[in-house]
């Protein structure tokens, strides 16, 4: 399956998938990958009470080995949230690459342990407490163990047990390669795979979906005529996984049922059934691609164009070239995406003048898959953007072009003023060509100026004329800019002064420019009556900005989400963020602010980053999280004196993502805020203290990293791995290698952070097809093998 496709129609669709069991009364939010949880009505409060009953019971019965605070976890089936209402203990991912959907967390920290610390699992599955033999149950299965299994249909079967608990016992049957399983599976559908009038009241639809999803891992749908009935249920989340199941079906011809569900009234179902049409080849594929691509929710047209992408017809791809000019900007950056999977670069290429940020973004991203002349041109444009997001994302584009053409972009990259692109520019260009290491990213700009200097003479003495010209790109086109002579700065100025508000309206495209200079360097306040009843005919944004001032929040919303779109077309102007700044000090409203912030994300003016300032003291957590990331994004020595407050926060996230932007500032007169977050109880703290330590220079980072890469959380290890490839040092070598044996993410991680750390890939031979996970791991363990002394 396409990748793109992938990131849109399953992760988005599990994003939303198995919605409230049936008597839910509310949902518990969390983050972090998960679902809202299955919520139980507060009467149902007896459960709670049964776990401590039966874990009492039970703990005389035998397992006597089984210490008191496990059997706690395993004889517990619901928590209590906030507000006092019982939720299960197994909760659903969102992750579609998890082995499992279905997981607990604190079972799962028993699991983690060494194999002599862990319960015997095969006894407590005779355990008295049904809910101890359950959990057991499931983690025998899961390890493939089919004594499991007539424990887990029991389970299934228990109304008692709360319905996670029962469809995760569904997804542990499945992963037994036992026919009796599969046996089992087909029993259970029987009974709970039945639906219409005369049974509505009994039918579960989250069981049937569970039951549908475990089944097609064992047979094709084809040959079971459940899976046709499945695409009939009332329920979407039924409907949707046998759509899945005929989709990765090695079936050519797909059922009529399959294909009428491309207009489901749920978007999720649609997004698949075009995927599944789209690779089938259904003879009417593009009349219903088409068809979509006019859908009223935007994520289905995001399918469309992605299912263009994989039907590969020359008529899909010429109308690939037409959405370029769609007047929806996420429909422009789709397409981009797609023309890129499609290996067409002449149109993709065009698209780097888009209007908005987010298709020249995309663009940016693009170009790592077009390593040519037309490429190199459109990279050295790009880095003149007014986005950094789009600077940066250029830059990084470059990594897997080869030195010779991506040489002279990076040292071109290293010149600009945004820290970031700068600094991303020189590391990535000193891992493939070591001069480049000498070059002063925080230096004084005299200094870097000269040393570019140099670098640029020796990158040309060093490389041919002919490979130096394969990426020279053309000279990019100037911007028109309106900038106001003195002249009319001082017309302007006793404009001000008279109060002439109809002049100033007349004035002309400079009058923005003039405002500007008056404002921010004669630091002269402008009447609100120049923002309400002046600007307004100069731009939209100073509309929208005024709606802020509503005492209707519905209103205020609208406006905020409003100057993210127009933010979109064109960065905001000075004299508009300065707007802003003034107009949203006083609001409370989070979901006003974050708009705000989205729409300045790619600000680093002055304006924006007070905006940031008076962000971080923000009643709500998210705010002051994206105000810090902000601050990351547009990194300045000045903003330590405000981020170290922010090490404190109560929420985690802030605290991170204020240890993040401290890390960026590049200075840091006392770090001694930082350290101490290393003796933080949260490895995710702790990660980002040793990160921004190590960008500091600070001693105490390094070994900090070191010591996380042994962190019992695969989650902190992986992010540990990717951390060391960010501030590579050798020394870092042997722990990343050792990180090879760990599981797959962190693994995937630490092969990629090698090469950053080592100064060179020596799993990959040039001129030579790219060596497979497995062989690059092999090839890194022997490489280190023959670095130490016999």
């Amino acid at each position: 399956m396409p990748l793109q496709f992938k990131r849109l129609a399953e992760c988005v669709i599990l994003a939303l998938a198995m919605p409230a069991a049936l008597g839910i009364v509310g949902c518990q939010e969390f983050t972090k990958g998960t679902l809202h949880d299955f919520v139980f009505p507060v009467a149902d409060s007896t459960a709670g009470v049964k776990n401590v009953a039966s874990s009492q019971a039970s703990a005389e019965s035998g397992s006597s080995t089984l210490s008191a605070g496990d059997r706690a976890v395993l004889a517990r089936s619901v928590d209590k949230d906030s507000k006092g209402r019982n939720h299960s203990v197994w909760i659903r991912t969102v992750d579609p690459a998890a082995e499992f959907h279905w997981h607990y967390p604190k079972l799962e920290d028993i699991l983690a342990r060494p194999a002599d610390r862990r319960p015997d699992f095969r006894v407590l599955l005779s355990d008295a407490d049904p809910i101890v033999a359950t959990n057991a149950a499931l983690v025998l299965a899961r390890a493939g163990d089919s004594v499991a299994l007539e424990r887990l249909a029991e389970a299934v079967r228990s109304p008692e047990l709360p319905l996670p608990e029962r469809c995760a016992s569904v997804e542990a049957m499945a992963n037994l390669q036992d026919p009796k399983a599969v046996d089992s599976l087909k029993d259970l559908l029987k009974q709970y795979g039945r639906f219409g009038k005369d049974i509505k009241a009994s039918y579960i639809p989250e069981l049937h979906a569970e039951l549908i999803r475990g089944l097609a891992r064992h047979v094709e749908p084809a040959s079971d005529s459940r899976f046709i009935e499945a695409l009939r249920s009332p329920h979407a989340d039924v409907r949707l996984e046998a759509l899945k199941a005929w989709t990765a079906s090695r079936e050519k011809a797909l059922p009529i049922e399959a294909v009428d569900l491309r207009t489901d009234g749920d978007f999720r179902i649609r997004t698949v059934a075009l995927e599944a049409i789209a690779s089938r080849r259904h003879p009417q594929a593009a009349e219903y691609i088409s068809s979509a691509l006019l859908d009223g929710d935007v994520r289905v047209r995001h399918a469309a164009v992605a299912a263009l992408e994989i039907l590969g017809t020359p008529e899909a791809l010429a109308t690939l070239q037409n959405l370029l000019k769609d007047p929806n900007d996420s429909i422009r950056a789709q397409a981009v995406l797609a023309l890129a999977a499609a290996k067409v670069e002449k149109p993709l290429l065009d698209a780097a003048g888009d209007a908005s940020w987010r298709v020249r973004r995309k663009v940016a991203d693009a170009l790592a898959s077009f390593p040519d002349r037309d490429a190199a041109s459109v990279a050295q444009r790009l880095l003149d953007d007014n986005s950094a997001e789009v600077e940066l994302a250029t830059v990084r584009a470059l990594q897997s072009w080869p030195l010779e053409q991506s040489g002279p972009i990076l040292l071109a990259a290293m010149s600009k003023s945004a820290f970031v692109t700068r600094k991303t520019a020189a590391e990535q260009l000193a891992a493939k060509w070591p001069p480049a290491a000498e070059f002063p990213v925080e230096g004084p700009l005299e200094r870097r100026a000269e040393l570019l200097k140099k670098l640029n003479q020796a990158f040309r003495s060093e490389f041919s004329a002919a490979l130096m010209n394969l990426s020279s790109p053309a000279t990019p086109p100037q911007p028109i800019i309106n900038k106001a002579t003195p002249e009319q700065v001082a017309q302007v100025e006793r404009l001000l002064r008279e109060g002439n508000l109809k002049a100033l309206a007349d004035y002309g495209p400079a009058l923005i420019d003039a405002l500007e200079q008056l404002h921010f360097d004669r630091k002269q306040l402008l009447p609100d009556e120049v923002y309400r009843d002046v600007l307004p005919k100069y731009g939209r944004v100073y509309v929208v900005a005024d709606q802020l001032t509503s005492t209707e929040v519905a209103q205020r919303r609208r406006a905020a989400e409003e100057l993210v779109e127009l933010s979109g077309k064109h960065p905001l102007n000075r004299l508009a963020v300065a707007r802003l700044a003034q107009l949203i000090a006083t609001e409370q409203d989070a979901l006003v602010w974050q708009s705000v912030l989205q729409a300045i994300a790619d600000d680093g003016s002055q304006p924006a980053i007070e905006l940031a300032y008076t962000a971080i003291g923000h009643a709500s957590a998210e705010v002051r999280r994206r105000a810090c990331e902000h601050l990351a994004a547009h990194p300045d020595t000045a903003h330590v004196e405000v981020l170290i407050p922010a090490l404190e926060d109560k929420d985690h996230a802030v605290v991170c993502a204020a240890a993040r932007a401290l890390g960026a500032a590049g200075k840091m007169p006392d770090t001694k805020p930082l350290r101490s977050l290393l003796g933080s109880a949260n490895e995710e703290i702790q990660l980002e203290a040793a990160l921004a330590l190590t960008r500091l220079g600070d001693t105490s980072g390094k070994p900090a990293l070191e010591r996380l890469a042994y962190s019992r959380d695969p989650t902190v290890r992986a992010k540990t791995a990717q951390a060391m490839g960010e501030c590579p040092d050798p020394a870092f070598t042997g722990v990343l290698i050792h990180m090879l044996n760990d599981n797959v993410t962190v693994a995937r991680a630490a092969l990629h952070s090698l090469p950053k750390v080592v100064g060179e890939d020596v799993a990959q031979t040039p001129g030579q097809a790219p060596a497979t996970t497995t062989e690059q791991m092999l090839r890194w363990k022997h490489w280190q093998e023959r670095q130490s002394p016999r």
